[in-house]
């Protein structure tokens, strides 16, 4: 890894490419963030999954029910590609 950051350069160089690409489209793009020892790595590293509220479930909901509470929920969720 090189010096002051936490990603490889063969990924620092994928990603700074693939963020030329989508800022093409006018879309603001800022993959990299600072950690508090001054490394730069991807803001991915601090997505972590949640589990939803407990309360927006009726109870004794099983896990097929909870599925299909969410779903209408998550196609709301933009992802892009």
């Amino acid at each position: 890894m090189p010096s002051g950051t936490g990603e490889s350069n063969e990924m620092l160089e994928h990603v700074k490419a693939w963020t030329k690409e989508v800022q093409k489209s006018g879309r603001l793009m800022r993959p990299f963030v600072l950690t508090p020892n001054g490394d730069t790595v991807l803001v991915s590293r601090y997505l972590a999954p949640i589990e939803p509220p407990e309360e927006i479930f009726p109870e004794g909901n099983n896990a097929a029910m909870k599925n299909l509470i969410l779903q209408p929920k998550l196609s709301f969720v933009k992802i892009s590609r």
